[in-house]
């Protein structure tokens, strides 16, 4: 009686699965996520956090009255403005 290794125990897949497989890797691979603001929803407050943070001159506080003005009912703080430009930096969509 031979002993068994973990690879010899494997049945090979057959070429169905084989395609199948490579199917769902070339989907994986065309939904990757855009960089910049593209990466946020249109409309949203992140996307206007983003592209008042990618245009640049505006501190923090600035951004927040401003998305304050266009969302009257928003809870958003300095704190996600700053969570946004991190994101961004990490990116290495602005300095």
């Amino acid at each position: 009686m031979t002993q068994q290794t973990g690879t010899e125990s494997l049945a090979p897949k057959s070429e169905k699965t084989l395609k199948a497989t490579k199917a769902k890797e070339t989907k994986v691979k065309a939904k990757a996520k855009p960089k910049g603001v593209e990466q946020f929803r249109a409309g949203t407050i992140g996307r206007q956090i983003a592209e008042l943070i990618v245009a640049g001159k505006q501190t923090n506080d600035e951004i927040l009255a401003s998305v304050k003005k266009s969302h009257k009912d928003c809870d958003t703080t300095a704190a996600c403005v700053a969570w946004y430009r991190s994101k961004l930096r990490k990116q290495g969509i602005i300095k």
